[in-house]
Parts: structure tokens; C-alpha cells; sequence
């Protein structure tokens, strides 16, 4: 398990972008169509994918995986202009995927989250970043969720909100806290409960603490945004600089 000591909260990070200035983070929104033919995305996927995809117990994930995959790797060979079958793609001790490989110093870094049939890819470069996507549905133990996973600053704001807003406030929560953790790379064997973000519904995404470092000062930020509606996506980056916020660039299919 990765403790908050290990965690570089004051990287100094260079500006560069994938395709020039102001387009620091491409994020690519798809809905995944389960229905369709995955023969044709066989031929970009590697051995060791297709060998994941046939581990999958039920069809639908499958698809889900593949065609996810499949997107991912054409999305890296238009920012590495290369051909996406070339790509190498490792995870992390803790199944962060990162490029190896001939890639390995590109700098590029990416992220992806699905759920149900969306998936959202971000691409950026010289950055950690992490993503995570929920679409919004009940949850019978929602509330033992928040109790277990939650900070109490964040237990405390959502039981402020209104019962009518708590869903929403449970996954702005949600996603916000696994794109960081994401980011971080340690998934989630870091503490939940030692960084604390913001979770109303219609105020800006914000993480306010990150263990004793005040959230403006640790050098990282975080974003929302809705990839379709019934959906809602976060992304956590370190930042460029303190109070800088960087653009995001998106593409739908």
C-alpha cells in the first residue's frame, strides 16, 4: 500500500501539449456499441489483450473491453504517429496502464474508465493524470458507501445535501476521488479518507486537502464534466502551476 508520504505533491511539470498550444488534455467520450462486429477491431488489439478479452465470463464485457481497447490504441498512434498495433501498453504494480516499449519516454499519458456502455479516454502529455466515469443509478447501499469510503468533511457535506441531490453528490464524490487516486497510481489501496474534495452538485470540482496540504498548495487539480447526460466524469492532473487551469479538448464517436 502506497502512504501519503510517497506521493509527490510538488512536481514541477514542463508545458508541453500533443498537438500544440492550449490543448493540454484530449478527452475522447464513446458510447460503446455492444452490438457491433469486434472482428474488426481484433487485428490492433496485442496477444496479451486478446488473451484478457477471452478471460471475460460474459460477452457484453468483453465487447466492452475490446472496443475500449481498441479506441485507446488508435487514439495513442494519432498522439505518437504511429500505427496503433505497434504500441506497447504495461500496467503498474497497482494496473495503471502506461506505455513501454519503444513508447516508454514519450511522456505521453493517458487514462480510461468505462460504465455501462460510455467509456472516456484522456490523453495528455508530461502530466500524471486519471479519469473516472459513473453513470448515475441507485444504489441500495449508498449510504454505507459514503460512510466507509468518505471523509468526514465529505460525510458532512453530503449530508447536508438535500435527499434529492445526494445521488448526484455521492458520484461527483465518487469520481472525483478515484480520478485522483488514479492519477497517483495506486488505484484504490490509498486511504480514501486522508485527501477530502468537494461533492455538491453545481459547484466546481475542487480537492481540498490532500493529507496535511492544503488542496491549492499539493499540485494537483481536479475537473468535472459531463460526458452524456445520465453521466457524470472527473479528471485529476497535477497542475502546471499553483491556480492554473488547464483546457480540456473534447471528442465524441
Amino acid at each position: 500500500m502506497r502512504y501519503l508520504s510517497e506521493i509527490d505533491v510538488s512536481a514541477t511539470i514542463r508545458r508541453k501539449h500533443i498537438a500544440g498550444p492550449g490543448t493540454a488534455v484530449r478527452v475522447h467520450v464513446q458510447r460503446l456499441d455492444v452490438s457491433a462486429d469486434i472482428r474488426e477491431f481484433d487485428p490492433v488489439l496485442s496477444d496479451d489483450e486478446r488473451r484478457r478479452a477471452m478471460r471475460f465470463h460474459h460477452d457484453v464485457d468483453r465487447r466492452r473491453f475490446v472496443i475500449t481497447r481498441a479506441s485507446l490504441r488508435h487514439l495513442l498512434g494519432a498522439a505518437l504517429e504511429a500505427a496503433p498495433r505497434t504500441i506497447s501498453i504495461d500496467t503498474t504494480g497497482y494496473g495503471r496502464p502506461v506505455l513501454a516499449g519503444r513508447h516508454a519516454t514519450s511522456n505521453i499519458q493517458f487514462n480510461v474508465s468505462h460504465s455501462g456502455d460510455l467509456a472516456v479516454i484522456a490523453i495528455t502529455h508530461d502530466r500524471r493524470i486519471g479519469v473516472d466515469v459513473e453513470v448515475l443509478r441507485s444504489l441500495p447501499d449508498m449510504n454505507d458507501l459514503v460512510d466507509q469510503n468518505f471523509s468526514p468533511r465529505e460525510r458532512e457535506e453530503y449530508a447536508q445535501l438535500p435527499l434529492h441531490m445526494q445521488q448526484r453528490g455521492f458520484f461527483n464524490c465518487w469520481t472525483r476521488k478515484e480520478a485522483l487516486v488514479k492519477a497517483w497510481g495506486c488505484g484504490l489501496h490509498y486511504p480514501l479518507d486522508q485527501f477530502d474534495v468537494s461533492l455538491t452538485p453545481g459547484k466546481p470540482a475542487q480537492l481540498y486537502r490532500l493529507g496535511s496540504v492544503p488542496g491549492g498548495q499539493c499540485g494537483w487539480q481536479l475537473y468535472d464534466f459531463v460526458p452524456l447526460p445520465g453521466a457524470i466524469a472527473a479528471i485529476g492532473m497535477e497542475q502546471d502551476s499553483p491556480g492554473s487551469k488547464m483546457q480540456l479538448e473534447f471528442t465524441h464517436s
